[in-house]
């Protein structure tokens, strides 16, 4: 099995052929199983079996601990996905969200940041934020977005990223 986790559930299979060249997202979220984990392979033969191509494989890059992989898929290719649960115990049913990536925020380039004032609150989400590498001491994810904070007066400013809406799909 892939090697991004503990593959010990069965798992379920899917097959998906990209109508267009385009970045695909696969995800799980909302599934009942709470901890998933997804792998993309190569395509199926023609007996339904997978060739044993592991393209790219994810446990908990989506919401919450639910699996997500994006990738760029030519038009007319086909891949396999299985869908597992991440343990044992878990049971339930499997939800496989297929979306194109959409146009990244404005603000996932730090020169376009989104200014943020003090008692202000600002949302954003990173799911279509273009890749970054990371640099410097300040380890900020793959996939940032960016926001600007001039302080109006000395003292201390606490930030907080907690996500108290609900996450938006494309």
């Amino acid at each position: 099995g892939p090697s991004c986790g503990p593959y010990i559930n069965p798992e379920v299979w899917f097959s998906f052929v990209a109508p267009s060249a385009d970045v695909y997202v696969f995800d799980t979220n909302g599934s009942a199983l709470t901890d998933t984990v997804l792998a993309v392979f190569g395509p199926c033969d023609a007996n339904g079996e997978v060739v044993p191509q592991l393209l790219a494989c994810d446990d908990d890059f989506g919401q919450q601990r639910y699996s997500r992989v994006d990738g760029f898929l030519e038009a007319g290719q086909e891949v396999c996905i299985a869908v597992a649960g991440h343990h044992l115990s878990e049971v339930g049913g499997i939800v496989l969200n297929v979306t194109r990536l959409g146009a990244p925020p404005p603000n996932d380039v730090c020169a376009e940041a989104v200014p943020v004032g003090a008692g202000q609150t600002r949302f954003a989400t990173s799911f279509a934020a273009r890749q970054q590498p990371v640099v410097g001491a300040c380890p900020w994810g793959d996939f940032p977005v960016w926001f600007s904070f001039t302080a109006p007066a000395d003292g201390l400013y606490k930030f907080e990223t907690a996500n108290p809406a609900p996450f938006l799909n494309l």
